[in-house]
This record gives structure tokens, C-alpha cells and sequence, in this order.
């Protein structure tokens, strides 16, 4: 097992998933990309949270280095 190179903590989350019609998707996602629909709808995910405590090993953590995230995403598929 490799030697781990940062910690953190991870809190406050929330996912969040919205139900699109593939069109309203299509054109965001390359041509290369086909979209993975569930029951014909494209689906987006949202997830705020914000992460503290981290640091990498031997050094303790800085209270100041907090971040907020917003992770976006939605499923494709390469054929």
C-alpha cells in the first residue's frame, strides 16, 4: 500500500440530482461523449460541501485553510 499524501475532512454535503432532457445536455458534452440516460432523461449532479483539516502528513492542520467546493457533473459514456 502507497504511503498516504494528504488528509482532509469533508463536511456539510449535499447531493443533489436533477432530471434533464438529453437535448438540454447535448450541446454542453463533446460529440466524442454519448450521455448515459436512466429511463430517457440525462441527469445532473450537484454536491456543495466544504473540506478543513487539510494537510499533508507531519504537518498539522492550518484552521485558516478551509474551502468550499461545488462538485457538478453528469454521466457519459465513450463508445
Amino acid at each position: 500500500m502507497a504511503p498516504w499524501i494528504m488528509t482532509q475532512r469533508w463536511n456539510d454535503l449535499l447531493f443533489m440530482h436533477y432530471s434533464l432532457a438529453p437535448e438540454v445536455l447535448r450541446a454542453l458534452v463533446p460529440d466524442v461523449l454519448t450521455l448515459d440516460t436512466y429511463e430517457q432523461r440525462a441527469w445532473v449532479s450537484v454536491t456543495p460541501f466544504w473540506i478543513n483539516h487539510l494537510r499533508p502528513p507531519g504537518v498539522p492542520s492550518l484552521p485558516w485553510l478551509s474551502h468550499f467546493f461545488r462538485d457538478q457533473r453528469t454521466d457519459v459514456c465513450q463508445l
